[in-house]
């Protein structure tokens, strides 16, 4: 059995909302057609309008499609971090001591806010970034737990490999991952 305690805070909670939209696939998905397809869209427009020709409502277009992928990406990872700032600010107020219990078949979680307790075989992953592992039960279902707050590591690591074999449990490793 492993016992780790730590005291969670907000900022654990934003990083863990953060790389679950990171790796959404929705997510993933509508980010690519803000970044890539629209600005496409609005080039094609200033194309046509060369053929038809509007040469000044062609150079607005293919204006506003260049700064619009050059642009909007940063205005979008910005509008996505606010949200999920205040997502968190209103759902995790001050999470308190944690204190996870890691045993062959269970994990027995203690905060203020109560308890659970969560069979093994329910991990569908577990995710790892720098100070943090994710272990996923499902999408958007996960514990947090920050490596870089707890004494232990060693024993996690060997839990996480140990169960990880037993169960045939996919391990993720995103050394370089940031929110971007």
């Amino acid at each position: 059995m492993v016992v780790l305690k730590f005291q969670s805070d907000s900022k654990d909670h934003l990083t863990y909302q953060l790389f679950a939209a990171s790796m959404s696939k929705r997510i993933k998905k509508k980010r690519f057609r803000s970044k890539i397809i629209i600005p496409i869209l609005y080039m094609l427009l200033g194309i046509l309008f060369i053929f038809s020709g509007s040469i000044v409502l062609a150079i607005a277009f293919i204006l506003v499609a260049i700064l619009w992928f050059l642009f909007y990406p940063k205005f979008e990872r910005n509008r996505y971090l606010k949200h999920y700032q205040s997502f968190v600010t209103e759902n995790f107020k001050d999470q308190g001591l944690s204190k996870i219990e890691l045993n062959e078949e269970t994990i027995h979680i203690e905060e203020e806010l109560g308890e659970s307790k969560i069979h093994v075989k329910k991990i569908s992953e577990i995710n790892e970034i720098e100070n943090y592992l994710f272990i996923m039960f499902g999408p958007g279902k996960g514990l947090i737990i920050p490596t870089n707050k707890i004494e232990n590591l060693s024993d996690l690591t060997k839990w996480i490999t140990d169960t990880s074999e037993k169960y045939g449990i996919k391990k993720n490793y995103y050394p370089d991952w940031r929110w971007k």
